[in-house]
């Protein structure tokens, strides 16, 4: 019996979910099942999203068991009950200590990290991680352990230190493909590809969430693949290609609509929401209905914090969308629940937001004040660097509205810059081009910076010239993008000129090529405007 249950386990640890229910039920018919054959059932159960399954395993064994208890902990976490895992979780590991279950203080301790990072205390949830992980390396425990180097990594992206992610990240794929471990494999695709996206690096990104979606279809995880789908979705908005982004949410909400569960279904709504508002001004009733059917779920399941965020989704919709009264009454719902999840890091968001509906509803005294407070909380707080262009933006539209133009301007060329600092961490040439237009608020700052002449737009840099074409034997028209305008200026920023002209060396002859043209080194240099053994020496650089 206890070599059938080991190889159960391990059937269970290498993702064949097939092997390991045969086994199971070979223990079951053989011997009389106790608690450790109803605690791999209840994982099997939920790693598969059978969640009554994985109760009426959980109500088969001692409940007193630190096992036990540290599963019933995880359970709410997969309910996401977020206060009441943590509590469980707490008990677990008080029950794990005394028994001196080293494996249970590990689980329990993992679950207290994953339920108080939901909770937004990160300091509290980054200290019983790291615990969590240096038992779990000590006691070699490597499920565990690339538990917690998950979530550790997911916490360091969601602050910006991504220096500080590679080694984690490092660990946890190692971890993974040591043990030929497909969840936590998946798990650690996810973390790099959320990784390379947050940085710029959409391809490489794009990259891994493909790997992760091929490894939850072959194993059979529905809903990691339709987080995966999530994830590679948003990376393509990033990269301005919203129109692919939606179809990946849509594949995604149909494997969703096959849960029970409906709160996942409605974290999709909410980002097919956004994705709408992508997609084009018109596109705002779309949006509506999308965060109405998403906000409904989480005020049925009383999600807190999705509420809060729901309410967000729907204002920027109804503001899009000409109905600003019920976007003001949105965003005032928005912030008093976050004031009440004391999340003070949305204010400078929602300010700016209540900024440019009262200037498009005529009320310029309230769009002046809520701007200026916008930057004042900008000021003191700690997400300056996600939030510039939005609140420098509100308050530049809100100064021109009273005719200080100077000053309006200033604050306009602020978000204008903060837009460029986004754009300089994309390495993809097309993203950074597609990026100036990927978004209601973009799109209306880059119309003020563009009329203002503090930018020229990317027409400005197009150029038709006559190319000699060996193929036809004669001369013929090329549209070439000479200035990519805002993009080309923000890889000068982060890169300098010389990455600067061999990207426009790399696009120029992209763009003849596809045109049917082989572009020579003369007419290459002559765009540039530099030398042909400058051309020659950049040419060997890109082939390369």
């Amino acid at each position: 019996p206890g070599a059938l249950l080991d190889s159960a386990r391990a059937a269970f640890e290498h993702g064949q979910r097939a092997r390991a229910e045969a086994l199971l039920a070979r223990r079951r018919r053989g011997w009389r099942p106790d608690d450790a054959v109803y605690w791999l059932e209840f994982d099997l159960a939920l790693r598969f999203d059978d969640v009554a399954r994985a109760q009426r395993a959980l109500a088969a064994c001692d409940p007193k068991h630190p096992q036990t208890m540290t599963r019933r902990a995880t359970l709410r976490l997969a309910q996401r009950a977020w206060a009441d895992a943590r509590a469980k979780a707490g008990a677990a590991l008080l029950a794990a200590i005394t028994a001196r279950d080293k494996e249970a203080e590990g689980r329990a301790l993992w679950a207290l990290a994953a339920a108080e990072y939901r909770l937004g205390r990160r300091a509290d949830a980054y200290r019983s991680g790291e615990r969590a992980l240096k038992l779990a390396r000590a006691a070699d425990m490597p499920a565990i352990a690339s538990d917690c180097l998950i979530i550790l990594g997911r916490m360091l992206v969601r602050e910006g230190r991504f220096d500080a992610v590679g080694q984690i990240l490092a660990e946890a794929m190692a971890t993974a493909r040591r043990h030929d471990d497909p969840w936590h494999y998946v798990q650690a695709l996810r973390l790099s590809g959320k990784l390379y996206a947050r940085s710029g690096r959409l391809l490489l990104a794009q990259r891994d969430y493909q790997e992760a979606l091929r490894v939850c279809r072959h194993v059979g995880w529905v809903r990691l693949e339709a987080r995966t789908l999530n994830d590679l979705a948003e990376s393509y908005d990033l990269a301005g290609q919203s129109q692919k982004s939606l179809r990946l949410l849509e594949q995604a909400a149909a494997l969703l609509s096959q849960l029970d569960d409906p709160m996942p279904l409605a974290i999709n709504h909410y980002n097919q929401a956004f994705t709408y508002l992508y997609l084009g001004d018109d596109q705002a009733p779309h949006a509506v209905a999308f965060a109405r059917s998403a906000l409904h779920v989480f005020q049925e399941r009383k999600q807190q914090r999705w509420i809060a965020l729901g309410w967000m989704a729907l204002s920027y919709a109804l503001w899009i969308s000409g109905d600003l009264h019920q976007a003001l009454q949105a965003l005032d719902e928005s912030h008093h629940l976050h004031e009440r999840l004391r999340e003070q890091e949305k204010f400078c968001e929602i300010l700016a937001m209540k900024a440019q509906v009262n200037l498009a509803l005529g009320s310029l005294p309230q769009a002046l004040s809520y701007s200026e407070q916008a930057v004042l909380a900008l000021a003191q707080g700690s997400r300056a660097t996600d939030m510039q262009m939005e609140v420098y933006f509100a308050r530049g539209a809100a100064l021109a509205a009273t005719g200080d133009e100077a000053a309006a301007t200033n604050y306009l060329r602020l978000a204008y810059e903060a837009l460029l600092e986004i754009a300089a961490r994309l390495e993809d040439d097309a993203a950074r081009q597609a990026f100036f237009g990927r978004d209601p608020i973009t799109r209306r700052l880059m119309a003020q910076v563009y009329a203002r002449g503090i930018a020229e737009p990317l027409a400005a840099g197009r150029q038709t010239r006559w190319l000699h074409s060996r193929q036809r034997g004669y001369a013929a028209p090329v549209q070439w993008t000479v200035d990519a305008g805002p993009a080309d200026m923000a890889l000068k920023q982060n890169k300098g000129a010389i990455a600067l002209r061999r990207q426009r060396l790399a696009r120029l002859i992209r763009e003849a090529k596809m045109q049917g043209i082989e572009p020579r080194g003369e007419d290459l240099a002559a765009a540039l405007g530099v030398s042909l053994r400058t051309i020659q020496r950049d040419r060997k650089m890109v082939d390369d």
